[in-house]
């Protein structure tokens, strides 16, 4: 078996798929039905009507499984089965279909994991999972070959990982897929996609083999499915908590805990992260649309993030810390923080918000990412941020942000740093770590260098 981290073309001499499927064998038939559930039709916009097969038991992951040109059949629907059987919600993709309404658009290039991501938020609000999985992407022939496309041109945190069986060697579409892997036209028709890219996530991929490629391509997706955190990290302490870590290759006296922006681990948050890191300072991030996908309560938030202090500080050693919230996360931490044990907010040295808005909601809403008021149980920010303690706070605001709480006078005892931009500080993410490190070496400094802070919770 390969798995690369890059995309494998068609071996020279493989049999290539365009009919169908093999034939499973019998045992292994029997036990697909055992577990078997009639799939549920639906119609996801371009994707067309698409088969949703539902697990019986708790959702380990939710794979997009995308046919070949000539179409879905029974056996995908085999295969289908088969990762539902192991927990996974699957939606099976129609690709004859779905390039269908390709070509009829209009798009400059095709942007497709958008589609499947807005998807997969549906789906998986609508199966009450209680924790967000970003899909994975599987499919035969032409569908491994879009799979692995669509991987290339993801952003971090948003596709699990992709697996494919014989792919095609290019994809018949109008224009080709937008920035990820380089495409050339290929010259009967279509696009092909170039190999040896950095990917965000795993890429696995076989030739057909004159065996049960049934079994083969569920093989290859099953052990992405759930996928453990590595024994001893911060993560598998806390296996309820959708934890991002970064280790620093020379770390220091400090560390810090970042919660994301309710798009999750990518972009800002993560970019931060990986230059804190990078200066010294280990991170581990909070993804919050995995984290708040289900109603927390800022008492629970609390409970969970004194229990992240206690891993890191186990792992990290004496550190003192930073706390670090985007957006979303800079909403409900001031929540998390005042509810911290008094030992726990002793071990941190620095409080910074970045884009800060009114309200904090507890539980990721639809509605939001369409850019609608939150919902009526989001709870006022201010009087939270006013019992923090004011020379532990940096409140970052773009100066297009004309509604930023950073802006309200009851802040203006904290370090309140206005930036060009908006909500994405004109993408100067660099320049923010690097704020945010220097004001927490400076507040230790004023402290003569001090192990232990003050409460950072104002009296």
């Amino acid at each position: 078996m390969w798995i690369l981290s890059v995309a494998a073309g068609p071996t020279p001499g493989a049999p290539r798929l365009r009919g169908g499927l093999l034939m499973m064998p019998l045992a292994a038939l029997v036990f697909a039905c055992q577990a078997e559930r009639a799939p549920t039709a639906r119609d996801e916009g371009r994707f067309g009507t698409v088969e949703v097969f539902v697990p019986r038991r708790a959702q380990t992951g939710i794979v997009f499984l995308f046919s070949d040109v000539d179409g879905w059949n029974t056996a995908l629907e085999r295969v289908a089965q088969r990762l539902a059987a192991r927990d996974a919600l699957v939606v099976g993709v129609d690709l004859r279909r779905y390039l269908g309404g390709l070509v009829a658009s209009d798009d400059g290039c095709h942007y497709v994991v958008a589609e499947i991501e807005d998807s997969s938020h549906r789906l998986e609000r609508e199966t009450d999972v209680p924790v967000y999985r970003s899909p994975l992407l599987a499919g035969v022939g032409a569908g491994a070959t879009l799979a692995y496309a669509a991987l290339a041109q993801s952003p971090a945190a948003t596709v699990a990982g992709a697996a494919g069986v014989d792919p095609a060697p290019a994809l018949v579409t109008k224009v080709p897929l937008c920035a990820g892997a380089p495409a050339t036209r290929d010259p009967h028709g279509g696009f092909r996609y170039a190999t040896g890219v950095p990917l965000p996530g795993i890429w696995r991929v076989e030739p057909a083999r004159d065996t049960d490629v049934t079994a083969q391509l569920t093989a290859l997706v099953t052990p992405m499915l759930a996928g453990a955190a590595a024994p001893g990290s911060i993560a598998a302490a806390l296996p309820d908590v959708p934890l991002v870590e970064i280790a620093a290759p020379a770390p220091g006296h400090l560390g810090a805990i970042i919660y994301s922006g309710d798009g999750g681990w990518r972009d800002l948050d993560k970019t931060i992260g990986e230059t804190l890191a990078d200066r010294g300072v280990p991170v581990v991030g909070v993804d919050s649309l995995r984290y708040f996908w289900r109603a927390k309560t800022p008492e629970r938030v609390a409970a969970d993030l004194s229990a992240i202090i206690s891993a890191c500080r186990a792992a990290w050693g004496d550190v003192q810390l930073i706390l670090i919230g985007y957006s979303f996360g800079a909403d409900v931490l001031p929540f998390a923080v005042n509810r911290l044990p008094p030992a726990d907010r002793g071990h941190v040295v620095e409080v910074s918000l970045l884009a800060l808005e009114a309200r904090a909601r507890f539980e990721i809403e639809v509605t939001g990412w369409l850019g609608r008021a939150p919902s009526a149980s989001a709870l006022p920010v201010l009087p939270e941020v006013q019992r923090l303690d004011p020379s532990l706070l940096q409140c970052f605001y773009g100066d297009e942000e004309t509604d930023s709480v950073c802006r309200d006078p009851a802040v203006a005892r904290a370090e309140v740093i206005r930036t060009a931009g908006g909500h994405h500080f004109d993408g100067n993410y660099v320049g923010l770590a690097d704020r945010i490190l220097a004001g927490a070496e400076r507040r230790i400094a004023a402290r003569g260098g001090a192990r232990r802070t003050p409460d950072v919770t104002a009296r």
